[in-house]
Formats: structure tokens, sequence, C-alpha cells
């Protein structure tokens, strides 16, 4: 069972409201890169997406990585790093068990590489939407390939490989349990999930 959780914000970047929004919503807004972490009572502490990072900045300076930047200007701050939040609510890194990653976007997985011991669970087909993408290619996926732990694979359980929720078979019981399904979020990004959390 989920017994605490906590959202945290990790900066922002600024976009074009009609993108982000629509119509209704003109000039620039906000767009807050948020991660969700949650303290299950057996599986320990489990974070939903690592939201931005510092090092999203350095993997933005060279060209065509800078085109992400130049798009979606960041607005990023070292404490407000999810893994820099950690001590404030008394945890280290090597706390996080697991991380669940909803998609492949820079302001999705900008803190993965804080987190070297944690078990990576996401959609086979969301990572091999951008698996091998480099340049202009990963650019236009929204995808920077300087995010990703080198051991990726290792670490990764596949959403597929998990039980099914009873009625749905294509919500996935996370711990077996049914205190977090994970469902499939279609539109946004290949292969994107969410998690639906009983706290």
């Amino acid at each position: 069972m989920i017994t605490r959780w906590h959202l945290l914000e990790t900066g922002y970047c600024r976009v074009d409201g009609r993108v982000a929004y629509g119509e209704k919503e003109r000039g620039k807004v906000n767009c807050y890169a948020t991660c969700a972490l949650l303290h299950h009572t057996e599986k320990g502490w489990l974070l939903f997406d690592t939201g931005y990072a510092p090092r999203v900045v350095e993997a933005t300076h060279d060209f065509p990585y800078s085109l992400y930047a130049m798009a979606t200007p960041l607005h990023i701050r070292p404490e407000r790093a999810a893994v820099n939040q950690l001590p404030r609510l008394g945890l280290s890194p090597a706390d996080i068990q697991t991380i669940v990653v909803s998609h492949f976007h820079a302001d999705h997985i900008g803190g993965l590489l804080d987190f070297p011991e944690a078990v990576l669970v996401c959609s086979r087909d969301a990572y091999a939407a951008v698996a091998g993408l480099t340049g202009l290619a990963a650019v236009r996926r929204a995808f920077l390939p300087a995010l990703m732990p080198p051991d990726f694979v290792e670490r990764a359980v596949w959403t597929e490989t998990l039980s099914a929720t009873t009625g749905k078979p294509e919500h996935r019981d996370l711990f077996g349990d049914g205190s977090c399904v994970l469902v499939p979020l279609p539109g946004h990004a290949a292969g994107q999930i969410g998690l639906l959390a009983a706290t």
C-alpha cells in the first residue's frame, strides 16, 4: 500500500500556450516538469518520472540538441532537481528503489542518472521509440540521449511483462497488490503510461 506521497516540481520551460493547451491559451506559458515520490509499505520509495535536472541544460548545449532548448526555453535550478529535494524529506538517492518512466521526453527523464541503483520500469514500446536515436531524429521526439543511463536495458522491467489487473488486460499491476497500477496513456508519446496509486 502507498502510505505517503509528495509531488516535486523540478523546473519549467516556456512554450506557446496554443501548442500546449489549445487555441484558448495565447502567449507564452510555463510548463512545469513534476515527478511523484511515493512510499510503498513493502517495496520502499518509488519515483514516477524524474523531471528536469541541471544535466538537461548541459545536454542541450551543442547543436542539434540546442534546438530543444530553443523551442522550449529552460528554467532549471539545481536545488529543484529531484535528487536535491530528497534530503529535506530525510532520503538519499539510494532510498529510491523503483523509477517508473512514463515516456522519454527530456522533462520526464532529466534526473534518471541521479539514481544508479533503481529498477527502471517502462513500456517496451516507449523505449523502442527512442532507442538508438541521436541528432535531429532524437530532438524531433523531444529525446536527449545524454540523459539515459548506459545500463538502462539491464535495469529495465517492461510493463508488458507485469501481471495484468483483473478485468483490464491493458492495465498492469506494478507490485502485484493493486497499490500501483500502470495504465496506457496514448497520444502524447509512444508507449506512454500513467500510474494509478491507491493512497
